[in-house]
């Protein structure tokens, strides 16, 4: 499809993800002897318009749909070298509050924490992540606003194009600022990040 969308593209398509809303989660059935069986559909309604409407649904063994979709998302064909364009005019932005966010926690006025304390923070709190998951190597953090150094792992799992585990450690950072502040009742409360 994406090669019919882009016939004069050289090289690997670039794709970006956009508009990704997880309806509820796939959970494995608990029935083994049952195959459990998930469609994903790619379609468009137009071929040059550079969309793909992706869907994800539980289908039964006859081929018949399970209920709603679980999952949606839209894939844009394009340039890489657009997008990285246009997070440029945001990049002074990122950077100074990166540097402010240091400057407090040199005053003492941020946190800054070592990926074995907010791994530790993360399994008291909501979830006990497995090593491959934790790519934050250090958080500092003020308040609501924070910046991680993540570190992808070189361990190998399974066979992916993109491990979930690496999707895991670069979403880390919104779950701990949004998961584990004072304001949060951890009894009545819950968020996922990837919700709308």
């Amino acid at each position: 499809m994406v090669r019919k969308m882009m016939p004069k593209a050289k090289g690997s398509p670039k794709l970006d993800i956009a508009r990704l809303h997880v309806e509820r989660g796939l959970v494995a059935q608990s029935d083994t002897k049952t195959p459990q069986l998930i469609r994903v559909t790619a379609a468009t309604q137009d071929i040059v318009n550079g969309c793909i409407d992706l869907t994800w649904e539980n289908i039964a063994v006859t081929g018949a749909v399970v209920g709603d979709a679980f999952a949606t998302a839209q894939l844009i064909l394009g340039k890489a070298e657009d997008w990285l364009a246009s997070w440029e005019p945001l990049h002074h932005l990122i950077a100074g509050r990166i540097e402010a966010l240091d400057q407090l926690a040199s005053e003492g006025k941020a946190s800054r924490l070592t990926g074995n304390m907010a791994y530790t923070l993360f399994a008291s709190n909501l979830v006990d992540y497995a090593e491959k998951y934790r790519g934050m190597q250090r958080v500092t953090l003020s308040d609501y606003e924070a910046y991680a150094d993540v570190q992808l792992t070189t361990q190998e799992s399974g066979k992916w194009t993109v491990p979930p585990y690496f999707i895991d450690s670069v979403a880390h950072l919104a779950g701990f600022v949004v998961g584990l502040f004072k304001w949060r009742n951890g009894a009545t409360d819950q968020f996922a990040n990837h919700r709308r």
